[in-house]
């Protein structure tokens, strides 16, 4: 998909803020790819603690996650993400608090939806 100059000056046209960076420039490049012939995979996995996610890529080269649902700190507030060890894999990992007065992330116990971005060949 290829963004039209048009789409790109309605893009940077929505506010101000837009116009300054180049928001329809950067949206373009986002759609591209970072570079010619990678793809984007996503999904949508439940992890209690970690899991290890076949992506469907070949190789992946970068990878993002957020929490699918609201975060609940006896199960689960945070989510990394990070390349795997096998080939087009990623590893997911859940962490909550380990207790009330002590913020330190030990692993998550209950299952949480994540959500993820990987970027791979």
């Amino acid at each position: 998909m290829t963004l039209t100059d048009t789409q790109k000056q309605r893009v940077n046209s929505m506010c101000p803020i837009a116009q300054e960076c180049g928001i329809g420039d950067i949206l373009q490049a986002v759609v591209e790819g970072a570079a010619s012939g990678y793809k984007v995979a996503r999904g949508e996995s439940s992890v209690s603690g970690t899991a290890d996610v076949d992506t469907g890529l070949s190789t992946v080269v970068a990878v993002v996650a957020s929490l699918g649902e609201d975060p609940v700190v006896g199960e689960g507030m945070w989510v990394t993400a990070a390349i795997g060890a096998t080939a087009g894999h990623i590893d997911l990992k859940v962490w909550k608090p380990t207790a009330n007065n002590d913020c330190t992330p030990v692993a998550g116990s209950a299952a949480k939806e994540v959500d993820w971005i990987a970027i791979g060949t």
